[in-house]
């Protein structure tokens, strides 16, 4: 939510896993509509600072995601977001992304959890 609040510059949508339900692979049976639940004011003298770090983690070489990415093709498919950890006593570190894609002029919330996968 946190990251889609920030990509839409304060708009807050409720979590949504799915935009219809096809049937037959081509019959849309219901479609979901998003569902703005707040805003937040987020002036773009902060957000595009952060914005342009957070490019840097999938794009810049010394990114923490750059390894993931490479090769991608982020003028056809701009991405933006954040690598992490999670540690856990006993076992491999979990490891994890969460970012923002635009495609087709839209962006949309990716979010990656890799259980015991290390760093």
């Amino acid at each position: 939510v946190a990251y889609g609040t920030f990509a839409n510059g304060g708009k807050r949508y409720a979590p949504q896993l799915a935009a219809a339900l096809v049937e037959n692979g081509d019959t849309v049976v219901r479609r979901y509509a998003p569902r703005v639940l707040g805003a937040v004011d987020v002036p773009k003298k902060f957000s595009d600072p952060v914005i342009e770090g957070l490019t840097g983690v999938v794009q810049n070489g010394n990114g923490t995601a750059a390894p993931a990415f490479r090769g991608f093709p982020f003028a056809q498919f701009p991405v933006w977001g954040k690598t992490g950890t999670i540690q856990k006593a006993g076992k491999q570190p979990a490891a994890s992304f969460a970012g923002v894609i635009t495609i087709d002029g839209k962006q949309k919330v990716v979010v990656a959890y890799l259980e015991q996968a290390g760093y």
